[in-house]
């Protein structure tokens, strides 16, 4: 099962989720998962999403009984940002490190996107949030780390491209 905080498979960044899962045979089992066919999954552990990419991910859940016998299930979900979410993944960032510069002028232009999306704007979105691309491109590397940059961008460009 997949428990977290999100609408029909569909989850902000900024947050986690559980994955559990098992099997049951009456010659015994083991089950084993892997996210995205890169990392493998502990039942129970939680799923940072502040690692993901946008889009749809799968959990793949293989059982093998002790004769040998191999059943599979794959659980998709996707990884949409929305502005709400990029500020907790901006604040995230600084939690760990990974953004050192001052990040008051980002975090301002997504809580004004937000707002704007709220009014139903979505042009005046569209604008805050390429202005806020342009300053994470300006520190991807220096004062943002390039891999959450690179993620801060894929999150951005996602929120851009479905409203």
């Amino acid at each position: 099962s997949l428990s977290g905080s999100g609408t029909n498979g569909v989850y902000d960044v900024g947050q986690s989720l559980t994955f559990t899962y098992s099997c049951a045979d009456v010659d015994g089992c083991q089950a084993t998962a892997s996210l995205d066919s890169t990392w493998a999954l502990v039942s129970g552990a939680s799923i940072n999403l502040d690692t993901l990419v946008a889009g749809t991910h799968k959990i793949v859940v293989t059982a093998v009984d002790s004769l040998g016998n191999q059943t599979s299930t794959t659980v998709t979900f996707q990884v949409h940002a929305t502005a709400g979410g990029l500020i907790k993944a901006m604040s995230d960032g600084v939690a760990s490190g990974q953004i050192t510069c001052n990040t008051n002028a980002m975090v301002t232009k997504l809580q004004a996107a937000q707002a704007a999306y709220a009014r139903g704007d979505n042009v005046t979105a569209k604008g805050l949030l390429y202005t806020y691309l342009n300053q994470v491109s300006s520190q991807a590397g220096k004062g943002i780390n390039g891999s959450l940059a690179s993620l801060l961008t894929s999150w951005t460009q996602d929120l851009i491209s479905r409203t």
